[in-house]
């Protein structure tokens, strides 16, 4: 048997086959049975035939921990295996995709400049973390947890640095333009699944399917996270849809986009709708397809005379009246000006910040000024309460970095295609994550999030490629 299973994870193919297969089995197993200690058991089996073949397609891993991130907060996949802590699913593979990697012996091929992001971006996480740990009581009061030492730097340093990890691994062992379209591929089959699952969930499992509220906590209670959490999973892939249909398109391209469009109208997320059409014209404006912008436009129109009455009234939330309040959802008051205000007074605070999730003991929200929320709902304010000035300047110079060296990068006339539209993809993404900051996000590693750390490093390995192809002299 196992023999078998080796010869078929070997063969050239696998790729296309091991995601979808591995996807299919785990969440229709995860739907078919709530019960964990079942579940547990069909694991067991499972990999017991699976790890040691799979342990030789380190990028078979890689694929599989892309498409299982966004489902691993449900709460079939956070079972403890075995009741062990930490033995879940998503520690597993992350476990196993190192472990794949080391084994294979894959040549390290990673930049200085990636190095400084990956090791700043953890340690100003963790020192984030550790300033935080002395407020472990207060986190248990307002999350309703049991959070130990030990157990905080699970959930808020270890979690994150899962989320984290397929940056780093194809920092580490993407080398060629084949291996980065691999990655961009699984991308656009993870944001597919999801939205089949989505859609399942909206079709079978909501009872009013007009409610945003309703159609939200139906989706929260399936797979454990918020609708802007969600809303931010689809702003950040959505550009490295058009990308792909624009190298291929074929059906699967098609597909993505269309069920992206229709899961994003489901989050009733203002945010969502306004990126979704800037991104396009962003990725039209700076790809040079102005030819397709009337198309564009004539297919929008189109789209908005047959939107449902309630995605329209959501997306024009508070602009017939001018109302700063609704269109900002009470932000504007309620969060960011007294928090403004209180970081403004301390220059230690504005500089180095207070800790993980500081808005917790904050004096605004101690004093009852702002929402009781658990973050800023302002990427950069966030950052500043968190890590300070220092931790914002530090992300943001990466990013700026990054896409200065992309827009000169694709310039070159050596470059593919295929290479450019990936490139053009990334770029709107990542501005496309800036603007979305506005309204909210996170700046450290999350679920939420995971997209961004992997389209920055497919982003970096297209420079590394292209930078080796010119000193080869390889046109």
């Amino acid at each position: 048997m196992l023999a078998v299973l080796e010869k078929l994870l070997n063969h050239k193919s696998l790729t296309n086959f091991v995601v979808p297969v591995f996807f299919s089995v785990v969440i229709g197993q995860a739907l078919l049975s709530s019960d964990p200690n079942y579940f547990s058991l069909f694991l067991a089996v499972f990999a017991s035939f699976a790890v040691l073949p799979l342990l030789n397609k380190p990028f078979a891993l890689l694929q599989i921990l892309i498409v299982i991130i966004p489902f691993s907060y449900m709460e079939i996949l956070q079972t403890q295996i075995m009741k062990v802590p930490g033995l879940k699913v998503i520690n597993i593979l992350f476990v196993l995709t190192f472990v794949a990697f080391f084994l294979k012996n894959v040549r390290t091929n990673i930049a200085f400049a990636e190095k400084v992001f990956i090791v700043g971006t953890l340690s100003l996480l963790f020192i984030a973390v550790y300033r935080a740990v002395p407020q472990i009581p207060l986190f248990n009061f307002e999350m309703d947890e049991n959070l130990n030492k030990l157990r905080f730097f699970q959930s808020f340093f270890l979690k994150p640095v899962v989320f984290f990890a397929p940056c780093i691994f194809i920092a580490l062992y993407v080398s060629d333009l084949n291996k980065v379209e691999l990655v961009l591929k699984t991308l656009v089959f993870s944001i597919i699944a999801l939205s089949v699952f989505l859609l399942g969930v909206y079709l079978f499992f909501t009872p009013d399917k007009t409610d945003f509220e309703n159609i939200r906590q139906s989706f929260s209670a399936v797979i454990n996270l918020h609708g802007n959490n969600i809303a931010t999973i689809y702003i950040t892939i959505f550009p490295l849809l058009i990308s792909y249909y624009f190298i291929k398109k074929n059906a699967l391209s098609i597909v993505g986009i269309v069920l992206a469009v229709i899961t994003i109208g489901l989050l009733y997320s203002r945010t969502a709708y306004l990126l979704l059409l800037i991104s396009v014209f962003i990725y039209l404006f700076i790809s040079k397809k102005f030819k397709l912008a009337p198309i564009i436009f004539v297919g929008l129109f189109i789209g908005v005379m047959f939107l449902p009455s309630s995605i329209s009234q959501r997306a024009t939330t508070g602009l017939e009246s001018k109302d700063v309040y609704s269109i900002s959802a009470g932000r504007v008051e309620g969060i960011w000006t007294p928090l403004v205000e209180e970081v403004l007074r301390s220059p230690k605070k504005l500089i180095f910040g207070s800790g993980l999730k500081a808005i917790f003991f904050s004096e605004s929200y101690e004093k009852g000024q702002i929402y009781r929320t658990g973050h800023a709902h302002n990427l950069y304010l966030n950052t500043i309460l968190d890590m300070g000035l220092v931790g914002l300047v530090f992300f943001m110079l990466f990013v700026v970095y990054l896409l200065r060296a992309l827009f000169k990068a694709v310039k070159k006339s050596s470059f593919e295609e295929a290479q450019k539209e990936i490139i053009f993809g990334v770029i709107v993404a990542i501005l496309s994550f800036l603007i979305a900051g506005f309204t909210g996000r996170l700046s450290y590693p999350a679920i939420s999030n995971y997209p961004l750390w992997i389209i920055m490093a497919i982003g970096a390995a297209l420079l590394k490629i292209q930078a080796k192809k010119d000193k080869l002299g390889i046109e």
